[in-house]
């Protein structure tokens, strides 16, 4: 008898099937289905992903696969509530030979978990995930159709326990075979989401289980497309879930409310690298990126998030504010390496920051938002460095094409160049910020080049040249609002346009004092208008100034200093966008500020004891730091060698000659007829890489390379 029962327990316990192994599952199944190997497949993923345990890892062959069991193991339940479970320490690989085989492929061997039972029943949603101390993986599939209920009741519920989502669920409290117990998160690789439509996530939903650190959703090679949802998270909604994302792609996806990719409440941390978040839409915030987290309470220590954002490209998204990425409570945010491109919105900024950042070595390129088009940035302390604005729009009465900065501490700009940008104002220096511009050219934008409010800032070494207003005055606006204390210093500022009847230099509203200090100020329309009328307190020191040289309590007539004569046209050298000092006598060399003796010129270069007045010292031979072309030896002149769009290409010869593009594996790509002189050439339409640039002319080759990004 006891013999009986054992025999009994042990085929009760093999009946179970619980893994712990490796598992194989093709779609027809193959030998006697145990799942040992690819000869004896399994051929239902719903029951083994539902009773697999942690340890296991399930090889899946190429093909298509429904849930067949809902979130209690229930095979006859409707076949609306059935999905895959995904457990912690599960490991699921797609991609394999349909039969099964040893090398994984997951483009070749498209698995695809289709939540399609039939013509009729389709899930609610394709998946849900428990969790616990190791990762779940899932890697190699295609999740599609699932219903996600976009409308009806917005509660979560045991059957459609989402509220949303089509493709995955995880979800917290305390239901049994529902609710996720802590664990520390999952990883998605070579996963493709498309089409999912619900009320809260389009495609993905995550909420914390009961536990003091954040789980993390890790992303690599991933892609979501054309998902919508009715609230929050076209791609993904996630409330208090860490991410770091690689190589992914978020096209086309709608968030309703924000976050057209990502929406992400709650304090948290995500790390985004070499992804692209493309055409997102949202009537909000965030349609690249949004990290929504609370407002503390009376008494209560705010909460903080840090978003780094590295080598990604946001571009074509359309939203309200920080179109491409948005964090309401930033610690350390990075923004680094990105390009945003063709953006647009209502509200404001193409970047939205409250809090501490760094944004660096970015390109904002034909971005067309309300008001501050390539930032708004308010909070602590940040820096903003290497960074181009070329073609960005705001509205005409808005400050801002490059940014907005209005920050409660320090806020550092350098080595920045904008061209081509429209605005009120260019750069907007804000409420309380204190800091330094330094290295920055502002060339042939419409708007006033720098606006302030209630800012206590230093701009030193810039070049602002070009540019015009059609309403104000081209080059200051020392407050539009509250009281600022202005330095300028080390600067070249020439043939500055303003509207008619306005002056350069102005405050629209509020009050400002400023000194200048060894700076060039010509061709600005306004040598004679006496700013201490205009200003609380006017000083210069040691500066060209029309044409009169100011020194210390002194000022000399001297001959007409302008573009042309005292001062070369603008190029581009070493990255740096400067009108260099020409002629012989040139009244500026040697005639600067002994406070500018030592430190270093916008081209980086050490002024001598006696330093020249500008933002560039002259060369000491007295010749253009880019020699003439005529003793380059083959050197062609283009700038800038990192180009957007536009480039500059000096015809080496007089009477004008063909220029011939390359691609690097040899293709010619574009031939252009050069004119004497500086030409602007348009290669927006070029793909992204590097090109060679050759023209011949009196028997020689003219080349020089150049990276279109």
């Amino acid at each position: 008898m006891k013999k009986v029962k054992l025999l009994t327990f042990s085929l009760c316990f093999a009946a179970m099937n619980v893994w712990a192994a490796d598992v194989y599952v093709t779609t027809t199944g193959a030998g006697d289905k145990s799942g040992s190997n690819w000869a004896n497949a399994k051929d239902n993923l719903g029951d083994v992903l539902y009773k697999a345990t942690t340890g296991t890892t399930v090889h899946v062959g190429a093909g298509v696969y429904h849930p067949t069991v809902d979130y209690l193991g229930n095979a006859s339940a409707a076949n609306n509530e059935k999905r895959f479970k995904f457990q912690g320490g599960v490991n699921v690989l797609g991609g394999y030979p349909a039969a099964g085989g040893e090398q994984r492929d997951p483009k070749a061997n498209e698995t695809i978990l289709d939540g399609g039972i039939n013509d009729t029943d389709t899930v609610y949603t394709i998946a849900y995930a428990l969790l616990n101390e190791q990762e779940a993986v899932v890697d190699g599939f295609v999740f599609r159709n699932a219903t996600g209920r976009k409308s009806g009741p917005n509660n979560d519920y045991f059957g459609d326990f989402s509220g949303g989502a089509g493709a995955l669920i995880v979800e917290n409290g305390t239901t049994e075979g529902v609710s996720t117990p802590a664990g520390k998160g999952i990883k998605l690789v070579d996963c493709t989401f498309n089409g999912f439509t619900a009320q809260w996530g389009g495609a993905i939903k995550l909420k914390r289980p009961d536990q003091t650190e954040n789980p993390k959703m890790t992303l690599e090679r991933c892609t979501f497309t054309n998902n919508v949802s009715g609230q929050n998270g076209g791609g993904i909604l996630a409330y208090s879930w860490n991410f770091d994302i690689k190589d992914c792609t978020f096209e086309n996806n709608n968030g309703g409310g924000s976050g057209a990719g990502i929406h992400t409440e709650g304090p948290l941390t995500i790390n985004a690298e070499s992804s692209v978040f493309k055409g997102g839409k949202v009537t909000s915030n965030g349609a690249g990126i949004c990290n929504w987290t609370p407002d503390a309470g009376e008494g209560e220590e705010q909460q903080v998030s840090t978003v780094t954002v590295k080598d990604c490209e946001f571009t074509n998204n359309n939203g309200w504010d920080g179109v491409g990425v948005y964090c309401n409570h930033a610690k350390d945010c990075v923004v680094e390496g990105c390009t945003f491109d063709g953006n647009t919105g209502g509200g404001a900024g193409v970047i939205r920051f409250n809090g501490t950042f760094s944004i660096a070595d970015c390109t904002f390129k034909a971005n067309k938002i309300t008001n501050h088009p390539g930032g708004w940035l308010d909070g602590n302390t940040g820096s903003i460095s290497r960074c181009i604005y070329i073609n960005n729009e705001g509205a005409a009465g808005a400050h801002g094409a490059m940014f907005k900065v209005q920050m409660g501490g320090q806020i550092d700009i350098t080595d920045c160049y904008a061209t081509g940008n429209t605005a009120k104002s260019i750069a907007a220096i804000g409420w309380g910020s204190q800091g330094t511009m330094k290295n920055v050219s502002i060339v042939n934008n419409n708007g006033t080049a720098v606006a302030f409010q209630g800012a206590n800032y230093t701009i030193q070494n810039m070049t602002i040249t070009g540019n015009t207003s059609v309403v104000s005055g081209a080059v200051i606006d020392g407050s539009w609002e509250g009281g600022s204390s202005i330095k300028v210093y080390d600067c070249t500022i020439a043939d500055n346009t303003s509207a008619d009847g306005q002056n350069a230099l102005f405050c629209s509203a509020g009050t400002a004092d400023i000194e200048f200090d060894n700076c060039i100020y010509v061709q600005n329309g306004d040598d004679e208008v006496d700013y201490g009328t205009i200003f609380t307190s006017f000083i210069r020191n040691y500066s060209i100034w029309g044409n009169m040289l100011y020194g210390e309590g002194r000022f000399t007539p001297i001959d007409p200093f302008t573009i042309g004569t005292y001062l070369d046209p603008i190029k581009e050298i070493n990255g740096q966008y400067v009108l260099e000092l020409i002629g012989d006598d040139n009244p500026a060399v040697g005639a600067g500020s002994p406070n500018s003796a030592g430190t270093l010129d916008q081209l980086g270069q050490k002024r001598p004891e006696y330093p020249s007045i500008g933002a560039v010292e002259k060369n000491p031979a007295g010749e253009s730091s880019i020699p003439d072309v005529s003793s380059t030896f083959n050197e062609l002149v283009a700038y800038p060698s990192l180009t957007t769009g536009q480039l500059v290409v000096r015809c080496p010869s007089s009477t004008g000659t063909e220029l011939s593009i390359y691609a690097t594996n040899g293709k010619l790509v574009r031939r252009i007829m050069l004119s004497s002189g500086d030409n602007l050439l348009e290669l927006s339409d070029l793909t992204e890489g590097t090109y060679i640039l050759n023209t011949q002319t009196a028997g020689k080759v003219f080349s020089a390379n150049i990276i279109k990004k």
